[in-house]
């Protein structure tokens, strides 16, 4: 105020405009909310959807894209961008005003349905939206393609709070992940039942490596006339303490599925060239490598630390590798697998035959030998088109200058038509189960290899 003895003659003020600092802090308000990316809701707006007092029957569904890794690894980030941007937009095109649609982060996103009515129009919901992100992606000239795998609660049939639900969706995609790509399942207590199993073996497991409960067995491979041994494949075993002996397919699933999966394998890799060395017959050892273990580690650095340790001479050591390995990084896989072939290692190709491009795949990696996958051998004497596919895969070996196995021997019916053949080695119960450590080192010494003699 303005006053002159004492009589108030106006006002003084200042102003400012303040437009930009409002449009400022919605800016800030939308961040909050949004995901920067996309500008779909994040978690927190999703919480807040979830908590409103209004109540009605909702369905949520966790969203995680299939084949995403593969085109961000390969094509680069600013690609993976692109799709996920395309994502969501599609999921907003098949979802109504009423919904939400909300990504967590990464290849992540949340549907959250209102008044989803029952099952049967869920599954419609499911098949339709996976349809609609299968459809190609153009990014850069090239046409890509994701798919999905969803998983699904109803809060009518499982209320909870908001971190309930999303932990029993949660809880769904992953059996849906391990049902396949695009595909989705359902939240029911049994199905987190069995999860909570997995996750307690898998805490019994890491414990299992650390207290020194892993063991190895051996099997023997057998030159074609089933008497002289050419190799033996070292195949893991868990002492478990409450379980008794577990084969590799009771674990090493669970072991792909956590970050166990590179601990186990550096285990084995180095337990069997340790066994190997002090065999009393130079044969080769070889040990299977999984293809998460092959993607997740520096396998070059690992088997050459291994050989280094133990001093086993790098030509008696064997690598048996499956498709899978080659399938998401052609390029690495190679350059990998030259390094390996440089340290003087053998380079097998497993269960060959099963795959896609095989022969492909013998023509571009440095494999220096292949193993028959056994659903062909155990149906020579069965099978014409199969004991064909058995005699062409030997004859490319022959061409190619590689060492042929056939693995799953049982008859000798099935050895008799692999001699005829001329397969170059055999695996199988027929000749030789997997036994453990000692008792190889005591058939080696008594020059007797074949644990069941041929008929």
């Amino acid at each position: 105020a303005i006053i002159e003895q004492g009589i108030c003659k106006g006002f003084r003020g200042t102003c400012s405009d303040i437009t930009d600092e409002v449009a400022a802090h919605a800016q800030i308000q939308h961040l909050s909310l949004h995901d920067a990316l996309t500008g779909l809701p994040n978690r927190n707006k999703l919480f807040r959807f979830l908590e409103r007092d209004e109540p009605m029957p909702l369905a949520l569904l966790m969203l995680d894209l299939d084949n995403f890794k593969p085109i961000n690894d390969s094509m680069g980030h600013p690609a993976g961008d692109t799709v996920l941007m395309e994502v969501a937009t599609r999921l907003g095109q098949v979802t109504r005003e009423s919904d939400l649609v909300a990504r967590l982060g990464g290849d992540e996103f949340i549907l959250v349905l209102a008044r989803p009515g029952h099952r049967e129009e869920m599954d419609r919901f499911c098949a339709r939206l996976i349809e609609a992100l299968r459809q190609p992606i153009k990014l850069d000239g090239h046409s890509v393609q994701v798919g999905a795998s969803i998983g699904v609660v109803l809060s009518a049939e499982y209320p909870g709070t908001p971190g309930d639900l999303i932990r029993y969706a949660d809880v769904a995609l992953y059996s849906a992940k391990q049902a396949g790509k695009n595909t989705w399942r359902y939240f029911s207590t049994q199905l987190n039942a069995a999860l909570l199993e997995k996750r307690t073996l898998e805490g019994e497991l890491r414990e299992g490596i650390a207290r020194g409960e892993l063991l190895l067995h051996f099997q023997p491979r057998f030159k074609v006339d089933g008497v002289t041994v050419a190799s033996a494949e070292a195949l893991v075993r868990w002492r478990h303490p409450r379980l008794g002996l577990l084969r590799p397919d009771s674990f090493i699933t669970l072991a792909e599925e956590s970050d166990l999966i590179v601990q186990l394998g550096n285990w084995v890799l180095e337990e069997a060239c340790s066994r190997a060395r002090a065999w009393p017959l130079q044969i080769m050892v070889s040990v299977n490598m999984s293809p998460a273990q092959f993607s997740r580690s520096d396998v070059v650095r690992d088997v050459a630390d291994a050989l280094r340790r133990t001093g086993l001479p790098a030509h008696r050591l064997e690598l048996e590798i499956t498709e899978n390995v080659m399938l998401n990084d052609v390029e690495g896989a190679l350059h990998t697998m030259n390094a390996l072939k440089e340290l003087g290692i053998r380079l097998n190709m497993d269960d060959f035959g099963t795959g896609y491009s095989s022969l492909g795949y013998l023509r571009t990696y440095p494999f220096d030998s292949i193993k028959i996958d056994k659903r062909f051998v155990q149906s020579l004497g069965k099978s014409e088109s199969d004991r064909s596919v058995v005699q062409a895969i030997i004859n490319l070996g022959n061409a190619m200058g590689m060492t042929v196995t056939a693995e799953g021997v049982e008859t000798a019916e099935q050895l008799a038509l692999l001699s005829d053949d001329q397969c170059h080695e055999v695996q199988g119960f027929l000749l030789s189960e997997p036994v453990e450590h000692a008792a190889l080192m005591r058939l080696m010494q008594a020059g007797a290899l074949a644990a069941h003699p041929l008929p």
